[in-house]
C-alpha cells in the first residue's frame, strides 16, 4: 500500500534496515600486510587485522539488535497507521498518529542502546555514537562501509570518516568523499586522516567552508573546566590564525634564554620547598654514607617539619663529635652553622603546627626566571606562566622583543581573489577559508614575509603535493651552508618543504623539529637535497642506526 505525505519515513522504510547491516558484505580472506620494517612485526598485523574484523563483525550485530527492535515497533505503529487510512480519517488524525509513530520507533531505538550498552558495558552515549556511524556509513558511505566489513580501516577511521557527514555537504561530495577515503584512511595514521578529511572537505566546498567558519566564529567562548589535584582546564574556542599566533608567541618567549617569565605565586612556594628538600635529603644521605649511621639508610624527606627534625639531629651528633658543621658538603644555603640548619624552621613543639619555609611571594620572588639564570621550568611550563602573566599581569618582567612566524600555504588564485580554495598550515592541519584569509592579509600587510613555492596548497607527503618545491623566480630551497647548521632562510625553506616530521605517520609540527643531515655531516654537505626535518624521538632513532621511513620522497 502507497503512503501519503504524512507517512514518517521512520514507519516506511525500516524493513531494510536489518537485510542491510547482513547483507553489507562479508569479511574477505585476510590480505596481505602493507611493507613492514621489521618483518617479525607480521604477527602483530594479523592480530590487528584479526581485531578489526572482529569490531566489524560486533559492530554489524550491534545494528541486527537494534534493527530487529525497532522493525517490530514499525510494523506496529504501521498496522495502526494503515487503519487510520482505511477507515478514511482526517489528514489530522493522520499527522498526528504518524508523528506518535515516530516517537514510538525513537523509543525503541533508545531502549534498543541502553540494553546494547549494558551487554557492552559502555555507556548509552558511546553506543549511541557507534550507531550513529554506522548507519551513516553503510546508508550514505557503502565504499567506506564495506572497507570496514572487510578489516581494511579500522572503526576509528569509519568513525571520523562518517563524522564528516554532519556538515551540510553536497550530494557530490559525499560521493568523492565515499570514492576517496577508503584508501587514504586504509595507508595512514588516525590524526593524518583527519587532517586530510578537514582538507579534503574544504578544497572540494570552498564557499561551504568559508560559511562555515562565519558560523563558528559566532560560538568562540571561553570555558573552564575543574580537574584532579588542583588543576583546571583552560579551553578557549577561537578562530585558527588567533590562535596559532599565541601559540607561537608563547613557544618563542618560553624558548628565549634572555625572556624573563614569572613564576606563578600558587605555585612558585611548593618548588622552592621542593627544591630544598632534595638539596637537604642529598646532603644527609652523603654524611650517612661518609660511616655516620649504618650502611644502607637512606632519607626520604616529606615536609618541612621532618627536615627540621634531620637537620637539627645531625647538627647535635656533629656537635657531640666535635666536628666543625662548616666542613659539611652542603649545598649553598642548607649547610650548618653554629649546630643549626640556616634557613630552616626549627623543629616545632608537640602542639605546634610545622611552619612552612617561604611565603609565596618570597618563593616566587627569588626563583630563576630566565633560562639562562636556571629556570627550573621547562618549556611547556614557561608558555603557561607566560600565558597566565599575560592574561592577569598584561605583560612580562620586561621588554624584550620576540619575533615569530607562523607558516600558510595559500594558492594564487585565493590571493587574487578568484578562487575561495583554502590556506592550509604548513603542517598540514589547519584549514583558513580563503575570504578569511585575504582579510588577515590585508590587516597584517606590514608584517609579511612571502616565499613563492610551486605547490598546489597541499602540504608535503600528501598524494597531491607535487616533490618539486622549487620556486618560480628564487630557489629558496637552494642556499647552501659550510658549517653545520643551515642559514635561517634555508631552516624557514625546510619547514615549508616538509611541513612535519618526515617520519612516517609522525605529525610533529616543523618548527618543533630538528634539521637532520640526511648523510651525516660533514660527509653530507649542508643543503636542501641532504636535509629533512626530523622530531627529537626519530632524530635520535636514526642517529641511533635505525631505518626511518619518510613520507617525503625528494628528502628520502
Amino acid at each position: 500500500m502507497g503512503t501519503d505525505e504524512n507517512s514518517p519515513s521512520g514507519i516506511t522504510g525500516g524493513d531494510d534496515q536489518s537485510e542491510k547491516a547482513s547483507g553489507a558484505g562479508a569479511a574477505s580472506d585476510q590480505p596481505e600486510p602493507p611493507e613492514l620494517r621489521d618483518p617479525k612485526t607480521r604477527v602483530i598485523w594479523e592480530a590487528e587485522y584479526a581485531a578489526r574484523i572482529a569490531e566489524a563483525n560486533k559492530l554489524v550485530t550491534l545494528m541486527k539488535y537494534i534493527d530487529s527492535q525497532t522493525d517490530e515497533t514499525r510494523r506496529e505503529v504501521r498496522a495502526d497507521y494503515e487503519s487510520l487510512q482505511a477507515r478514511e480519517a482526517s489528514p489530522e488524525a493522520l499527522r498526528l498518529c504518524a508523528q506518535q509513530s515516530e516517537n514510538a520507533v525513537r523509543t525503541a531505538e533508545d531502549a534498543a542502546i541502553m540494553c546494547a550498552a549494558d551487554a557492552l558495558n559502555l555507556s548509552e552515549h558511546h553506543v549511541t555514537s557507534l550507531h550513529i556511524a554506522a548507519e551513516s556509513a553503510r546508508t550514505q558511505l557503502p565504499k567506506v562501509w564495506q572497507a570496514f566489513r572487510e578489516g581494511r580501516i579500522t572503526c576509528g577511521a569509519l568513525r571520523s570518516i562518517a563524522g564528516t557527514l554532519n556538515k551540510p555537504l553536497k550530494e557530490g561530495t559525499i560521493e568523492k568523499l565515499d570514492e576517496k577515503a577508503p584508501a587514504y584512511a586504509e595507508t595512514h595514521r588516525p590524526g593524518q586522516l583527519n587532517d586530510w578529511l578537514r582538507r579534503f572537505i574544504a578544497k572540494v566546498e570552498p564557499i561551504g567552508a568559508a560559511e562555515r567558519f562565519t558560523r563558528a566564529a559566532k560560538e568562540r567562548h571561553v570555558t573552564v573546566r575543574d580537574l584532579d589535584d588542583g588543576m583546571s582546564l583552560l579551553t578557549a574556542i577561537m578562530p585558527t590564525m588567533t590562535a596559532h599566533s599565541i601559540q607561537q608567541k608563547l613557544e618563542a618567549v618560553a624558548r628565549s634564554p634572555q625572556q624573563a617569565i614569572p613564576h606563578n605565586p600558587l605555585i612558585a612556594t611548593q618548588i622552592d620547598q621542593q627544591e630544598q628538600r632534595l638539596e637537604l635529603t642529598r646532603a644527609l644521605n652523603q654524611w650517612m654514607h661518609a660511616g655516620r649511621r649504618s650502611e644502607g639508610s637512606e632519607v626520604t624527606l616529606i615536609d618541612s617539619w621532618e627536615i627540621g627534625q634531620a637537620a637539627q639531629h645531625m647538627a647535635q651528633e656533629l656537635q657531640e663529635e666535635n666536628l666543625n658543621a662548616q666542613q659539611v658538603p652542603f649545598a649553598d644555603g642548607l649547610h650548618i652553622t653554629d649546630g643549626a640548619p640556616i634557613g630552616l624552621p626549627e623543629a616545632p613543639g608537640p602542639n605546634e603546627r610545622p611552619r612552612e619555609m617561604n611565603t609565596d611571594a618570597q618563593a616566587a620572588g627569588h626563583l630563576p626566571e630566565t633560562r639562562a639564570d636556571g629556570d627550573p621550568r621547562n618549556i611547556s611550563q614557561r608558555a603557561l606562566d607566560m600565558f597566565t602573566a599575560w592574561l592577569l599581569d598584561g605583560g612580562s618582567s620586561n621588554g624584550i622583543e620576540i619575533e615569530t612566524h607562523i607558516g600558510i600555504l595559500v594558492p594564487e588564485a585565493t590571493l587574487k581573489g578568484t578562487s575561495d580554495q583554502p590556506a592550509i598550515s604548513r603542517d598540514g592541519r589547519a584549514v583558513i577559508p580563503g575570504p578569511h584569509i585575504r582579510d588577515m592579509l590585508r590587516i597584517q600587510h606590514d608584517n609579511l614575509k612571502w616565499c613563492e613555492l610551486g605547490t598546489n596548497g597541499e602540504p608535503p607527503g600528501s598524494a597531491e603535493s607535487p616533490s618539486d618545491a622549487k620556486a618560480h623566480g628564487e630557489d629558496i630551497l637552494s642556499y647552501h651552508s659550510v658549517g653545520r647548521y643551515p642559514p635561517p632562510r634555508l631552516r624557514t625553506a625546510l619547514q615549508f618543504r616538509d611541513g612535519v616530521c618526515v617520519a612516517d605517520g609522525c605529525r610533529t609540527p616543523a618548527e618543533r623539529c630538528d634539521i637532520d643531515h640526511i648523510v651525516p655531516w660533514p660527509h653530507g654537505g649542508t643543503h636542501a637535497e641532504n636535509l629533512q626535518v626530523l622530531c627529537r624521538r626519530h632524530h635520535r632513532l636514526k642517529t641511533a642506526g635505525y631505518d626511518i621511513k619518510s613520507h617525503y620522497t625528494q628528502a628520502a
